[in-house]
């Protein structure tokens, strides 16, 4: 079993191409789980990992937290995911949310995964 915590902080958003890389390798296929907790503020609007529910960009909730390995697409994550690794690389954590306006705040996530 593996478990980690990370801080992905404000600044680790999307549309700057500035996610956090994790460091940890996962395999294709590799199941693991996620489970976030904390506050972002942006532009005056605070949320948790699931975003905010009025405010949509990309078919995803404005200020979700997002997980992706490599350059694969970006995949919700919110305040609790389970499921498999779409490719072999490093994991990366980001929030989704466009460029403009001041942000503050954390998430706090926690990673578990077993290796087979």
């Amino acid at each position: 079993d593996t478990s980690k915590t990370w801080k992905v902080l404000s600044t680790h958003i999307e549309s700057s191409n500035r996610h956090l890389s994790t460091g940890y390798k996962l395999r294709k296929g590799q199941k693991f789980s996620l489970e976030s907790s904390g506050t972002v503020t942006w532009q005056g609007r605070s949320f948790n990992p699931a975003g905010l529910s009025n405010h949509s960009w990309n078919n995803r909730r404005m200020g979700c937290l997002q997980w992706r390995i490599g350059r694969q697409p970006w995949q919700l994550a919110g305040p609790k995911f389970t499921g498999r690794a779409t490719a072999s690389g490093e994991l990366q954590l980001s929030i989704h949310l466009t460029l403009g306006g001041t942000t503050s705040g954390f998430f706090r996530v926690k990673f578990r995964s077993k290796k087979k």
